[in-house]
């Protein structure tokens, strides 16, 4: 029989079992009832959380009280991922799925039957796919939607071999993996995802940016680094032009998920040529703050030309104290050469032909007017 019941309802539910109980008596329970909801949690309100938690959580509930006193061989709840893995995207439902494998912990403590599965998403029509996008951008997270058929012979397996609390997930952890620890080490996944990653790493050979880069004033180098993190980022978001991403807008407004960090991250790491972490846009949340960090950390902060030539001049008038009396016509020539290249003297028209003709003391001032430190 097909009866419509609404599972939040007490009454209802209670009702709907006596029904059951006398046309022949009640063998078993799946609990596969749930409310898709994608609330972040920093957004959630006490009624949004409250309609899922009833549809999934409050419904189990009733139906274990209803059903305590009967010897049920069956009792199987459809949790979720979420639950295990935490999801921000899907705060109440992630509660709820959690509770859904604390109560079937609970009855199995008691003897009694239970089983809950925390799925990953369905294909074929699942909550998870039920828009039209909504496969594809689950696969590219690493979490593939499973085939039916799959999915419920994993439950024959579960029911089986009576594994009380378990997940069944198709997740490509290579893709998964990083993006999920993002902003966070996981132990639970650690070694599975350190499994999944023991392939070679990328062999970085340098890069013909940060060269472009070398050698020109900080602002110029930011402005340099910026042009790049905006059209990697453009391209991470499918926007044709840079123009799109503003330098100065948290990635997090821009559209980026964590998936989409990463592949910043892996983009910006080849542009380089250097490895980068994962919580890059974590740490420093908008394009222009990214840049900012990239530079200071590649390209440290030099002293400017005048700054380092003048350094140098200091370092040598105090070498020249301690030139030898016999050798300072030696120095004499040379340092009016230098002077004279200085003021361009193979130009008649500078004026500056006589320098040759300076004393020693002449010559010094004339370096320390010219060169000397302020």
């Amino acid at each position: 029989r097909i009866v419509a019941c609404d599972v939040t309802d007490h009454a209802a539910m209670s009702g709907l079992i006596d029904d059951i109980r006398a046309a022949g008596g009640l063998a078993g329970v799946v609990h596969a009832a749930g409310i898709w909801d994608e609330t972040p949690i920093d957004s959630i309100e006490p009624g949004d959380f409250s309609a899922v938690w009833e549809a999934k959580a409050g419904s189990a509930v009733r139906l274990d009280e209803l059903t305590r006193e009967l010897d049920l061989s069956v009792f199987v709840v459809f949790s979720s991922i979420a639950g295990v893995l935490g999801s921000a995207r899907h705060a109440a439902y992630a509660a709820a799925n959690a509770a859904l494998d604390g109560l079937i912990e609970q009855r199995r403590a008691a003897g009694l039957a239970g089983t809950a599965v925390a799925w990953g998403p369905w294909a074929g029509g699942g909550m998870a796919t039920a828009e039209a996008d909504s496969a594809t951008r689950l696969s590219r997270t690493g979490n593939v939607p499973m085939a039916p058929e799959f999915a419920l012979a994993a439950l024959d397996d579960a029911m089986a071999n009576d594994r009380g609390t378990c997940m069944v997930a198709d997740l490509r952890w290579d893709l998964f993996g990083p993006a999920y620890r993002t902003v966070r080490p996981s132990p639970l996944t650690d070694d599975i995802v350190r499994e999944s990653s023991s392939r070679e790493e990328p062999t970085f050979t340098g890069s013909a940016l940060l060269e472009r880069a070398t050698g020109l004033p900080s602002a110029d180098q930011e402005r340099l680094i910026l042009e790049h993190v905006r059209a990697q980022a453009a391209k991470v978001l499918g926007h044709l032009k840079p123009d799109a991403v503003v330098a100065d807008q948290n990635f997090r407004d821009l559209g980026f998920d964590s998936l989409m960090a990463v592949e910043l991250r892996n983009s910006l790491s080849a542009v380089l040529g250097m490895p980068l972490p994962a919580t890059l846009t974590y740490d420093h949340p908008t394009p222009l703050g990214l840049a900012t960090h990239i530079r200071k950390r590649l390209l440290p902060e030099q002293p400017g030309q005048v700054d380092h030539l003048l350094a140098e001049l200091d370092r040598i008038e105090l070498a020249l104290a301690d030139v030898p009396a016999g050798k300072r016509a030696l120095v004499d020539v040379r340092l009016a050469a230098l002077v004279a290249t200085w003021n361009g003297t193979d130009d008649d028209s500078t004026g500056t032909s006589d320098i040759s003709a300076a004393t020693r003391d002449e010559l010094f001032d004339i370096l320390h007017t010219e060169f000397g430190r302020s």
